[in-house]
């Protein structure tokens, strides 16, 4: 693994955990439905993203715990990577995750796309909670560029090495200057797993030595194609 190191020329780094601090806040939660109080909204959305780490739930989980709310226990708990999950929550099907996942469940996004455009311009990142097939709410919330990004990445660059930066879910309106202020080459933006680790292959199909950086679940495939994996240091097990 030492030896692969000095041979590595294309380092592929997740956005959310990676380039960020992974200390996701819950900027704003818009109710789409009269039937629920936002405290109870927040509170079924935590208890589905309960014990998940990536950056919505660590968010949806932070701002419950400030609000001091009673989070309810879910059952048959399935999880779509890197697109979002679904559990039991007091007798309702709650999902939580991308408009990719939406889709798939067969809830309409028709009343939240004005929220949801409005969100992004912003920067903030949106994911979508339905109740069994009714979209009830939209949630938002941002994460904080590390302050040594930057300086990391030209050492790369110094190195002879190319970095690329790569997200997952909905796509970032930010990716693109996020990518040019750090020195990137190229951004990609609304990845699936596969995708990733798709991108992966593909630099490896052409002679490189990849190196992928990852923080959750949905960067585990891109990891395992990868010549060389990192994991940041909470999110290793």
């Amino acid at each position: 693994v030492l030896e692969k190191l000095s041979e590595l020329q294309v380092f592929i780094f997740a956005r959310t955990g990676v380039l960020t601090l992974g200390q996701s806040e819950l900027t704003e939660l818009i109710p789409l439905t009269e039937s629920f109080t936002v405290d109870e909204l927040m509170a079924k959305a935590a208890a589905v993203e309960h014990r998940f780490h990536h950056a919505a739930a660590r968010a949806i989980y932070r701002a419950c715990k400030k609000r001091k709310l009673k989070i309810p226990e879910r059952s048959n708990s399935k999880l779509y990577a890197g697109l979002g999950v679904s559990a039991l929550v007091e007798k309702i099907q709650v999902s939580i995750g991308s408009a990719a996942l939406m889709q798939q469940l067969g809830v309409s996004l028709e009343k939240a796309e004005l929220h949801s455009e409005a969100l992004r311009v912003r920067g903030d990142s949106v994911v979508y909670l339905a109740f069994e097939s009714e979209l009830v709410a939209l949630l938002a919330y941002k994460d904080q560029i590390r302050a040594e990004a930057a300086e990391s990445f030209q050492s790369i660059k110094d190195l002879g090495a190319t970095p690329l930066i790569v997200s997952s879910g909905p796509s970032d309106p930010n990716l693109d200057e996020l990518s040019r202020q750090n020195g990137f080459e190229h951004s990609f933006a609304n990845l699936s797993p596969e995708d990733k680790a798709d991108l992966v292959r593909d630099y490896q199909l052409r002679g490189y030595n990849v190196a992928f950086l990852g923080d959750d679940l949905s960067d585990a495939l891109a990891m395992a194609q990868a010549d060389i994996a990192i994991a940041m240091s909470d999110s290793t097990e």
